[in-house]
């Protein structure tokens, strides 16, 4: 996926194998779409939202995060 040259669209185009709230199925994709999301709403990269919002208050220094070719984490 984070191979892929658009990754959000890579997610967006993968096959719904079974009806929505019928099987629960992990996949990366969610959470790369959801990052994308936070993204486009924030103007900021989901990895600076989070320590902004989530890692710093927690005093998590130590992050990683995969970005893609757009730069979505």
């Amino acid at each position: 996926m984070l191979s892929a040259p658009d990754a959000v669209q890579y997610c967006l185009d993968l096959n719904v194998t079974v009806q929505p709230g019928v099987w629960f199925k992990y996949t990366n994709a969610n959470s790369h779409l959801m990052s994308a999301i936070i993204k486009e709403a924030t103007g900021m990269p989901a990895l600076d939202y989070a320590c902004e919002k989530l890692f710093g208050p927690l005093g998590i220094t130590d992050v990683e995060w995969e970005t893609d070719f757009q730069g979505v984490n």
